[in-house]
């Protein structure tokens, strides 16, 4: 009795399929979420600009990137949240543009 374990090549197959998998998904999520930070990040800085670093955006902005690297870049939260802060961020341009057209 020398513990090992004895299992089926049909077994062991399916497990280095199952890491192949994992591995591809884990990949594609990582890249996901860079991306997703990468275009959030443009866009507040750009949104910044145009707002003159006013002291409560810029605090805002901070704030959110705090709490943001405290999330595992792969995890299901992190791509929420990314996606979450785009749709504010292009509803916060939608309301400066109206704001613009108004002062026109």
């Amino acid at each position: 009795v020398d513990g090992v374990v004895g299992v089926s090549n049909t077994f062991s197959d399916h497990l280095k399929h199952l890491e192949t998998v994992l591995h591809s998904v884990s990949r594609h999520r990582l890249g996901l979420s860079a991306a997703l930070k990468e275009i959030i990040g443009l866009a507040q800085r750009t949104l910044l600009s145009a707002v003159g670093e006013e002291v409560d955006a810029s605090a805002a902005y901070t704030s959110f990137h705090e709490a943001l690297f405290n999330l595992p870049s792969l995890s299901k939260e992190h791509i929420n949240t990314c996606i979450e802060e785009i749709n504010a961020l292009t509803d916060g341009v939608g309301a400066m543009t109206q704001s613009e057209i108004e002062a026109l």
